[in-house]
């Protein structure tokens, strides 16, 4: 049997549903009625099958931003390597994997959304400065002193030497509580709008 999935705005399930199930695992998805808000999807597995429990913080949010007018290539590098640096460095949550009607499955994907949006270099050096002095988001920033660079230890020994590589940003992330990643990000728009 595979797994089921309930949209719910609640964790209220009736017995019957409950006596049938072990456990239900809790995560976070888009609601498509209000688009940026969380809703709570509740993943409910069979008695026979194990789920591994995550904790997800309700109110985390991520968002990667890339400079406007990067080249396709670049943006998709930028948006790649913070995305998989964001993972590790904010312990993103995976879902449990999944079958297709094929049964074909699937390995769980992180549950937290990424909105990918755009901005000028100068906003992204702002952004980074400002979201950087916040200790209590996560910010990474992929430069083009790092994006030049061959290897990780050329990166660092370039970084050593370059004064304000912040001002050359190419993409970053910001991931934390939603209202201050929301307040530095709102007007941003999405990569691919103008």
């Amino acid at each position: 049997m595979g797994t089921r999935a309930f949209r719910c705005n609640s964790l209220t399930m009736s017995r019957s549903v409950r006596s049938r199930f072990e456990s239900v695992a809790i995560c976070r998805t888009y609601r498509r009625s209000a688009p940026y808000r969380l809703g709570v999807c509740a993943t409910v597995m069979p008695m026979h099958q194990s789920i591994q429990r995550s904790e997800v913080k309700a109110s985390m949010r991520v968002v990667l931003t890339v400079k406007t007018g990067l080249p396709l290539v670049h943006a998709v590098n930028a948006a790649t390597v913070l995305g998989a640096s964001v993972g590790a460095a904010a312990s993103l949550p995976l879902g449990p994997p999944g079958n297709d009607a094929s049964g074909t499955r699937y390995p769980g994907i992180v549950t937290t959304p990424v909105p990918i949006l755009h901005a000028p270099a100068e906003d992204l050096t702002t952004l980074f400065r400002t979201a950087n002095s916040q200790e209590e988001l996560t910010v990474l920033c992929l430069t083009e002193t790092a994006r030049q660079a061959r290897t990780y230890d050329d990166y660092l020994t370039t970084l050593a030497t370059t004064n304000a590589a912040d001002s050359n940003i190419i993409g970053l992330v910001i991931a934390g509580p939603r209202t201050k990643v929301t307040k530095l990000t709102k007007r941003l728009p999405l990569l691919g709008t103008p």
